[in-house]
């Protein structure tokens, strides 16, 4: 079986469903990036292979702008990112580190969440 590439995913897919009508906007954005390795080097210049996990990400944005009425020209935006809060795990080698690590021997390295983020805007047109 042939190595994979490091640091490239096997896959990645980004899907987006839109629908706008009478001033009301809404989308909903998947993101999704497989598995993959990478090699790098520790502060004893010693090989270190860590694997990253899979990661989806789902975005939502709502908007409405009006188009007549004493608010004409005014439009909302709400977003939020990251809605699952999705974390990525990263897991390291272990072994004779530097010498000959073994990248399938792998225990657990790092988990970083990013969290939610939520935006507000507001336009004006004149």
């Amino acid at each position: 079986m042939a190595k994979p590439l490091e640091g490239l995913s096997g896959a990645t897919t980004s899907l987006t469903a839109y629908y706008e009508k009478n001033g009301f906007s809404a989308r909903v954005n998947q993101t999704y990036r497989s598995p993959f390795l990478a090699q790098a080097r520790d502060w004893k210049y010693a090989t270190v292979y860590t694997n990253t996990s899979a990661e989806r990400l789902v975005n939502l944005q709502f908007g409405y702008g009006f188009d007549s009425g004493m608010f004409k020209g005014l439009s909302m935006v709400l977003q939020l990112n990251n809605v699952t809060d999705a974390a990525l795990v990263t897991t390291k080698s272990v072994g004779a580190q530097g010498f000959n690590p073994d990248p399938k021997a792998m225990v657990p390295y790092e988990v970083r969440k990013f969290g939610r983020q939520l935006g507000l805007g507001v336009t004006y047109k004149l």
